[in-house]
């Protein structure tokens, strides 16, 4: 690295022009584009009391407000973005040097921050209000209330906050309209509320066999024969980069065009929607031509019948989808694709809680009944060897998620190179046979050939000892929690996705295990109904002799996903 690189923290100066080495979208005390913080900080505020001043007038959430206000902020991060060649990244002027550096690295202009921070403060004033309504919907608060009570109540809090002193240096995080005092008192009272006076008990409900089969005289028509009918969920598993996603557009386009499924598979033809939180626009656009290309297939034939709704960057979990799939009228979709369904978890929902399973399946089954389509889950599978284990063992998390939905199907390796064996668990049809399938990218074949019961068998690995996670190379719990853990108390999603830059997802998981075993920092959670946060720790006075004790920082009350909290975990685009 050049001293150009080094004379001012965060600029790169790459042929005579001066760039940033970071985006910002305000308010980020750390990181710099040159922009006035003062200026930054008030136009973040300015935009989000005059979103919320529109949210005030809501009736219901303005769902395409929400979208519209991040789209902007979408494109004005494509506008800031400059491509430099890595040579002129890393300031090497040296023409032999230069062969080795390959490629191009991400900068940013300057004088940015304070134009995107005017976007960010609007779209997340949209967004987490939209959120916090669904929230307190499914509290059972009536949306009168919510527009008669607690909306003017936050709008309140938002304008106070709003006209104090900006401090750039010093997180200034907005009122969230389900944690004003209104809205806390009101939950508080509902989950507190005396228990009703004795009154008989309704009579039970239930029919007779003949009332039921004329009621229902017949199963709920097929999406996919032999697997899915209208109204039911499907879990799909298996192995990180199995090629699960590409597998499901081409369930997606044999659905949308009424073609059978792998040759086997019948299907009914009708919309079909993917809402992936995993892969870019950019990256759906690409993969979906090439399968329909794989399959002899012109994109005309589907390209109205299949819609995509790409989340990556802007994660939505499924509750907080509620809205969303509310708005969606009734037949209008045959098929729903969820993916990756580990990414549509509530923050502190535990994957492997049958409890917090069984409550997430039931909103996915409410979701399903009231569109009156099926749902399909892509989702991975348990770590170690799959060949021993029963097909509804697979899935990883808790055994409620193959016993939720149903039909759970299985993709595990062959002893082929390039080739799973295909299983189902059904509920509502005949068992289905097992199949191998042979890959030809971008697509999965049924290969008839080859002996589905011959899975790999794979070599058990030494355990490592659970509470001794072994570091990343060059990372230390420290460093770790310095890099990403500056900026307040976080939500471990929120930790994890700020260190992805950097570290993988695993990785990034064992750092923050390993800082939590040593003390670095600890769980916080100010009430029963808060989810769980990270906070650094820091030694107290008056501790044992040859060291204080440990105690976590205090902090303000923080909104639901940590939105606004500057630096490491800020929720920059």
């Amino acid at each position: 690295m050049t001293a150009q690189h080094c004379t001012e923290f965060g600029i790169i100066v790459a042929a005579g022009q001066r760039y940033a080495r970071w985006y910002d979208d305000g308010p980020s005390p750390s990181r710099y584009d040159g922009s006035d913080p003062n200026d930054v900080e008030r136009a973040y505020r300015i935009a989000f009391l005059d979103a919320a001043t529109e949210v005030a007038k809501w009736i219901v959430p303005d769902e395409k407000a929400v979208e519209a206000a991040w789209q902007a902020r979408c494109e004005t991060y494509s506008v800031a973005r400059v491509m430099l060649p890595s040579a002129d990244y890393f300031g090497v002027s040296d023409q032999d040097e230069r062969r080795r550096f390959i490629g191009e690295q991400t900068a940013y202009r300057l004088m940015h921050a304070a134009e995107a921070a005017h976007l960010r403060g609007r779209h997340q004033a949209l967004a987490t209000s939209a959120d916090a309504w669904s929230r307190l919907s499914d509290l059972g608060i009536s949306d009168d209330r919510i527009v008669g009570s607690l909306l003017p109540a936050w709008l309140a809090e938002v304008r106070a906050w709003a006209e104090q002193p900006a401090r750039p240096n010093v997180a200034a995080v907005p009122p969230v309209l389900d944690e004003t005092e209104d809205a806390l008192r009101l939950t508080a009272s509902k989950e507190a509320a005396p228990p009703m006076p004795h009154t008989e008990p309704p009579p039970p409900q239930f029919i007779s066999v003949r009332q039921l089969m004329a009621a229902c005289p017949a199963l709920r028509p097929p999406v996919i024969d032999g697997l899915l009918r209208e109204g039911e969920t499907m879990n799909l598993i298996a192995s990180p980069k199995t090629g699960k996603s590409w597998l499901v557009l081409d369930l997606a386009i044999a659905v949308a065009t009424g073609r059978s499924w792998l040759g086997r598979f019948p299907t009914v033809a009708g919309d079909v929607l993917i809402i992936d939180n995993e892969l870019h626009g950019e990256t759906s656009a690409n993969r979906i031509p090439k399968v329909a290309k794989a399959r002899g297939l012109g994109t005309d034939e589907f390209a109205d019948r299949v819609f995509i709704r790409n989340l990556r960057g802007g994660l939505q979990d499924i509750v907080s989808l509620g809205s969303f799939f509310r708005a969606i009228e009734r037949g209008r979709f045959r098929l729903i694709v969820l993916d990756a369904f580990y990414r549509f978890l509530p923050a502190g929902m535990d994957e492997n809680a049958n409890a917090d399973m069984a409550s997430l399946y039931n909103h996915i089954d409410r979701y399903a009944a009231d569109l009156g389509c099926a749902f399909v889950l892509i989702h991975h599978s348990s770590k170690g060897n799959q060949s021993g284990k029963s097909v509804t063992d697979v899935g990883a998390g808790a055994g409620s998620q193959s016993r939720a939905t149903d039909a759970h199907l299985v993709l595990r390796q062959h002893e082929e190179p390039d080739v799973v064996v295909l299983d189902a668990a059904v509920r509502s049809w005949p068992p289905q046979e097992s199949a191998c399938l042979r890959w030809a990218f971008p697509v999965w074949d049924v290969a008839d050939d080859l002996d589905p019961k011959r899975l790999k068998v794979e070599t058990p690995r030494r355990r490592q000892r659970a509470d001794r996670p072994s570091p990343p190379e060059d990372w230390t719990p420290e460093r770790f929690v310095g890099a990403f853990m500056s900026g307040g108390p976080a939500l471990r999603d929120e930790i994890l996705l700020a260190a992805a830059k950097d570290l993988s997802h695993a990785k990034a998981s064992s750092m923050l295990k390993l800082a939590e075993a040593r003390g670095l920092v600890q769980r916080v959670q100010p009430g029963p109904s808060d989810r769980v946060r990270f906070v650094v720790a820091r030694r107290s006075e008056g501790g044992p002799r040859g060291g204080g004790g440990l105690r976590a920082n205090t902090y303000a009350r923080m909104p639901p996903g940590g939105a606004y909290a500057p630096g490491g975990c800020g929720g920059n685009v």
